[in-house]
This record gives structure tokens, C-alpha cells and sequence, in this order.
């Protein structure tokens, strides 16, 4: 429309299987401290996702689904030794079931990565 709007905000929680994740800023020290844009843990009451608060448009879209896929894995209980075909089955399953489960956290993730039209474009190596 052209009209300037208000920052997208990261959706407080999303169901990943049979767990609640739930999202928190990372602060700026800590995130500097640690030179991460996001954090992800589990523990048997759920999932807690945390996303540096300094990231726009399509950097947090990406951190975000970075860490989506950290609890799609949890969810499934994939270890290292797994076969690259279980990691793709319980991938392409994660992710069709957070659709499904979550259409405004899905809808978020879209607009955040449609905030790319307010980013320079990224030089292309020639």
C-alpha cells in the first residue's frame, strides 16, 4: 500500500509437535557476548526459542526458522547418528504439521520475509 507499518512482532508461542515453543528477545550483550542470533533449548515442559531483538526482516526470518527446526528436531528426537533420509522425513513432517498448527505464526514468518522490499539488495558475486 505504501504506507509505512509498525515492526512485526515474533509470535509469543507455536505448537511443534506435542510441545509448546515459546519466543523470547536475546538481548544485544548476550548475543554479542556469544556472537549468536538466536538460542534454542528443550526440556520436558516444552521449547524456548530465543531470537537476537536487534534482527529485521528477512535476518530474523531466517534466525526464526533456524531454531524452528531446532525444536522440529528436538520433537523428533533426531541424533547426530540418524540417517539423512530420517532428517529430511522429519523435517518435511515438522514443517507441514507448524503450518497447519500455526497459520499466524506462518503468516509472520511470510510478511517478515516480505520485509525484504526495505533491504538494500545484496551484491551478487560476478
Amino acid at each position: 500500500s505504501g504506507k509505512h507499518r509498525s515492526p512485526l512482532h515474533v509470535p509469543k508461542a507455536v505448537l511443534v509437535g506435542h510441545r509448546v515453543a515459546r519466543f523470547a528477545p536475546l538481548s544485544h550483550r548476550i548475543a554479542t557476548r556469544h556472537s549468536v542470533d538466536g538460542y534454542f533449548s528443550s526440556t520436558k515442559n516444552g521449547h524456548l526459542v530465543e531470537l537476537y531483538e536487534c534482527l529485521h526482516g528477512p535476518q530474523r526470518a531466517v534466525v526464526f526458522v533456524h531454531e524452528v527446526t531446532h525444536a522440529i528436531h528436538a520433537d523428533a528426537r533426531l541424533r547426530v547418528r540418524d540417517t539423512r533420509e530420517r532428517f529430511i522425513a522429519a523435517q518435511v513432517a515438522g514443517w507441514l504439521q507448524f503450518v497447519r498448527r500455526n497459520p499466524s505464526a506462518w503468516m509472520w514468518l511470510l510478511a517478515t520475509i516480505r520485509e525484504q522490499a526495505n533491504f538494500e539488495p545484496l551484491a551478487l558475486l560476478t
